[in-house]
């Protein structure tokens, strides 16, 4: 009769073949390796013999002693057929429970990140426009200090008289300070003398040069000497603004990459400093209304666009009082 699952005397583990299994065939159990009989041929094997013996017990004569039995054939290995062919372990209870509860666990399918996270990436990110303001201010007001810089030593260079002033000037200015009697008719009633819009300037020094003029080429000497000491002075000003500015912006750069936490201070209270220039440009506005408005123009929109670099010292200021910041500066990576 074919078995359909039997039980592998060694382990214990339930076999259940694809095919059922006639007893007297031997079988490998897949979980041990343990070769054994299909059970159930035994019993059929013993009961035969005994019943030839009965029948024949009558019929035994005394004859020659029986001839050696022949040996045993060798073996042969199993094959698939003597196995019964494929089969597998029949699951006990506490296998299948335990089946299902894997089953209805959350399968998760990475793995947790264990590495350290580099806190240089989010601090960057958090200084980049505060930063990129004082180097984009730093290197602004550093060619703007020296293209004031030319302007001022331009005369100097390229003029005459190595002066700014012009003689009409200061003859102009000492008529208007010393008028005469017909000038001082036409003021009253009215009238102005019209000013020829060329005016040659060495007929003009000439006249001033004569003996008889001595006091308008004191004015005039005067007028020189004012103008080269506030050219000097723009000139040394502008030289100071050029390395201030070009130490903001290289400070800058540090402070955007992160290289040094003492650099990046440096940025942050050279461009506080900066908010100096708005009342600097109002006094360069008022102090030049009357004699030149363009000069005092320009000297206020410097002043304003100076003071611009404030805000951004200010706020980088504030980030760089952050602990993730200051962390960032000591990280070294490996």
């Amino acid at each position: 009769m074919a078995v359909a699952k039997i039980d592998c005397p060694e382990c214990g583990a339930t076999l259940k073949p694809a095919k059922p299994l006639t007893p007297g065939k031997k079988v490998r159990c897949p979980k041990c390796a343990n070769v054994f009989v299909v059970p159930g041929a035994e019993d059929e094997e013993e009961e035969v013999p005994a019943r030839k013996t009965k029948a024949t017990a009558g019929k035994v004569s005394r004859k020659s002693p029986p001839a050696e039995e022949p040996p045993p054939p060798p073996k042969k290995p199993l094959d698939d057929e003597d196995e019964g062919g494929v089969y597998g372990l029949l699951d006990g209870p506490d296998e299948e429970k335990e089946e299902e509860e894997e089953d209805r666990k959350p399968k998760v399918e990475y793995a947790p990140d264990l590495s350290v996270k580099n806190p240089r990436g989010p601090a960057t990110a958090t200084l980049a426009v505060p930063s990129n303001g004082i180097l984009g201010f730093g290197a602004l007001l550093a060619l703007l200090s020296a293209v004031v810089l030319c302007a001022s030593i331009w005369p100097f260079l390229f003029t005459k008289w190595n002066s700014g002033v012009l003689p009409s000037e200061a003859k102009r200015k000492y008529e208007k300070d010393h008028p005469r009697k017909g000038e001082m008719e036409n003021k009253k009633s009215g009238k102005q003398e019209e000013v020829s819009s060329f005016i040659n300037e060495d007929e003009v020094m000439e006249e001033i040069m004569k003996p008889e003029n001595k006091a308008i080429r004191t004015q005039w000497d005067d007028m020189v000497e004012a103008d080269r000491t506030a050219r000097l002075l723009a000139a040394g000003g502008c030289v100071a603004a050029i390395v201030f500015f070009i130490v903001m912006a290289f400070a800058g750069v540090k402070m955007q990459n992160l290289e040094s936490p003492l650099w990046s201070w440096t940025a942050s209270i050279m461009a506080m400093i900066c908010i100096v220039g708005l009342p600097l440009g109002l006094w360069s506005f008022l102090a030049n209304e009357d004699d030149s408005s363009f000069t005092g123009l320009l000297g206020l929109l410097l002043g304003m666009i100076t003071a611009g670099a404030f805000p951004f010292g200010l706020w980088s200021a504030f980030l760089l009082k952050k602990p993730e910041i200051e962390e960032a500066f000591r990280y070294e990576p490996e």
